[in-house]
């Protein structure tokens, strides 16, 4: 996009509409009637340059202080400035470059209508990228305080570049948490504890290749509730019982499509974003994370095509975690995080009859997976992998008496759309879902509860819980875009 140098008629309207009309509608017009491409971005500066106030939004004085410079502009200020009361509805211009491919859209209330004149209009060089799509909608919405309906358009156009340039693939760097010092909360006098189990995040992206977004394989409203629940119960130990992250760019089984290119620092930056929410929750140590075969495939890509980098750790840390393993790109340690161990090895005890570890066995149909677990079982187990909601029990008659063993998976907490988690399958028979287990510590009973979430609620404790979609606050937080 190119610098535009401001005429003196353009300032002329500026100085008249400023005062009676907010900057978005002024960009428009003024973009419509000098053929330049303003911003409200910059009216808000050449306003400010020029020592401008805005007073209040006063369509009427507006129209009349232009209508010297030129009725069709004082025609548009009524008529722009009643669509942009239009609810729900914010003009913008966005230029994605992507390296070889790139995405322009455009909306407003009176925007180039065609192809060329979108490209013209937005300064795309026409010898470095063509078009490989396009397309212009265009629909009617109520204006605010009136039976007027409004014609509104936005035009996206696909590029490619003529000559593909070398692409320039960002290195995946570690997190770090900075500052960050756990809160310290009181033990429960009860001598109850309880644990909140969850597995299976899946924190990934696919980039949709006509609009460039990501569409993430996690799902931020089921994690979002989780955390709700954890910040006010605070339980004694939260357990993350692996495949935090999907790594679908170091996938081995499927295709590495190009919608999963680049997206793997981004789902660290979220990751620790999430993990450092669950730690403000709980005291020190408390918060237990294991691997699952999808945080696996990091590593295993590493041994086959990255092998000279297999096991390097810092000079400032030989001792400590592998420079390119999810316990460093995490930085569990500043989290104050407790490392449980890799998959298939990784495990924890929440006591002496409990063990929580991923899993590695996974039958197809509901119900057949934890009865297949609780056969050989010789403790209770909670375990992920199967992204299902499901138990299983068994009761063994000894010289002692009985003992009764469960198995149970309380289900992901992954994007259940069709077609965004990479499976076998399109549709899949999968629950979001998470475990709040409550025990005696050492070798004592315990009572495990699933909890499963539908669309963006679930109910617990006599309340119904509502997740939300943090992506905003995610990005205000680490000023990464999502």
């Amino acid at each position: 996009m190119r610098s535009e140098k401001w005429g003196q008629e353009e300032i002329a309207v500026l100085e008249r509409l400023v005062p009676y009309m907010t900057k978005t509608p002024i960009a428009e017009i003024i973009s419509k009637h000098f053929s330049t491409n303003r911003t409200p971005s910059g009216i808000r500066h050449k306003a400010l340059e020029l020592q401008l106030e805005y007073i209040k939004t006063d369509l009427d004085k507006a129209a009349e202080s232009v209508s010297s410079i030129s009725e069709a502009i004082a025609k548009d200020v009524m008529h722009i400035g009643k669509i942009e009361q239009t609810p729900d509805f914010t003009p913008e211009t966005n230029f994605e470059d992507m390296g070889n491919i790139a995405v322009l859209s455009k909306k407003g209330y009176s925007i180039p209508k065609t192809l060329d004149a979108l490209l013209d209009k937005c300064s795309v060089d026409r010898k470095i990228w063509e078009v490989s799509s396009h397309k212009v909608n265009v629909w009617e919405s109520p204006v605010k305080g009136s039976d007027d309906k409004r014609e509104l358009y936005q035009i996206k156009a696909n590029l490619v570049r003529k000559i593909p340039v070398k692409s320039k693939w960002p290195v995946v760097q570690p997190v770090t948490a900075g500052k960050f010092t756990r809160p310290k909360y009181a033990k429960k006098e009860s001598g109850i504890e309880t644990a909140v189990v969850l597995s299976d995040l899946h924190v990934g992206y696919m980039r949709d290749m006509r609009t460039g977004e990501l569409v993430p394989m996690h799902s931020r409203v089921a994690i979002d509730i989780v955390c709700q629940v954890i910040e006010e119960i605070r339980p004694d130990v939260v357990v993350v019982a692996g495949d935090i992250f999907d790594n679908a760019e170091f996938s081995s089984k499927f295709i590495q499509m190009p919608e999963f290119a680049q997206t793997t620092q981004r789902a660290i930056i979220e990751t620790h974003w999430i993990l450092k929410r669950i730690a403000s929750a709980c005291g020190k140590w408390d918060v237990k994370l294991e691997l699952g075969n999808h945080d696996e495939r990091l590593l295993l890509s590493i041994i086959n095509n990255l092998r000279a980098a297999y096991d390097i750790r810092p000079a400032n840390e030989p001792d400590g975690p592998p420079a390119l393993s999810i316990e460093s790109l995490l930085d569990l340690k500043g989290l104050g995080i407790e490392f449980c161990g890799d998959y298939k090895s990784g495990e924890y005890w929440i006591n002496d009859n409990i063990r929580v570890s991923h899993g590695a066995i996974a039958r197809a149909k509901s119900g057949q997976t934890s009865a297949a677990i609780v056969q050989d079982a010789r403790c209770s187990e909670l375990f992920g992998h199967i992204h299902r909601i499901e138990s299983a029990t068994k009761t063994v008659w000894g010289a002692d008496g009985p003992k009764t063993y469960m198995a149970a998976s309380y289900g992901c907490l992954a994007n259940l759309d069709p077609g965004v988690l990479p499976a076998v399958k399109h549709k899949n028979n999968m629950q979001n879902g998470f475990g709040v287990v409550q025990y005696e510590p050492g070798n004592g009973y315990f009572n495990s509860n699933a909890v499963q979430i539908i669309g963006n609620k679930c109910i617990y404790n006599g309340k119904v819980w509502i997740g939300i979609d943090n992506k905003k606050q995610i990005e205000s937080d680490t000023g990464w875009k999502l």
